[in-house]
């Protein structure tokens, strides 16, 4: 749950230019 928590925190942090890549990798790491 916490590791979900982290993925859209780093989802919504405009701030990481890889915040798409993150978001991406991750929604693969979860499903």
């Amino acid at each position: 749950m916490e590791n979900r928590f982290v993925h859209y925190y780093i989802c919504k942090l405009p701030n990481l230019g890889l915040s798409i890549l993150n978001c991406l990798f991750a929604d693969d790491f979860h499903a």
